[in-house]
């Protein structure tokens, strides 16, 4: 099974489930792979280890957790350089009334590592300030 949590992406092979109602859609060990590359986007600060464990749970061996989202400090130092316009951060931070907090590549790296997964790619998006982590259950 392979879960997708993107309401604006409709990936084939891929079942929608809304992210708050995951736990209910799957069991432990079952899904071949987590597809959410903005979703921390989505996560209060306090709520994001519990649901990277979560996810990992619910992933079969070998299973793929994709998770990403905005980098407060890939942000910090566009917003300090000047290249980014006004326009442009405004429209980072709150082109989604659901945007509820910016995080860090390094803490969700050391979370999910944390969690004995392995780390196949790291993507930077520049333009976009955001990164997306690909890892394994292994």
């Amino acid at each position: 099974m392979r879960i997708n949590l993107e309401k604006t992406a409709t990936l084939p092979g891929f079942t929608y489930t809304d992210p708050s109602n995951i736990e209910h859609t799957a069991y432990a060990g079952q899904v071949d792979e987590i597809y959410t590359p903005t979703g921390l986007n989505y996560l209060k600060t306090e709520e994001v280890a519990d649901n990277i464990k979560g996810y990992a749970h619910l992933l079969s061996p070998g299973g793929k957790l994709i998770i990403g989202g905005v980098d407060v400090y890939l942000l910090a130092k566009e917003v300090s350089a000047r290249n980014l316009t006004e326009k442009e951060i405004n429209t980072l931070l709150f082109y989604d009334p659901k945007f509820t907090s910016l995080h860090s590549l390094q803490i969700i790296k050391t979370i999910i590592q944390s969690l004995g997964m392995k780390i196949n790619h790291i993507y930077i998006d520049k333009d976009e300030v955001r990164f997306t982590i690909e890892a394994e259950k292994i």
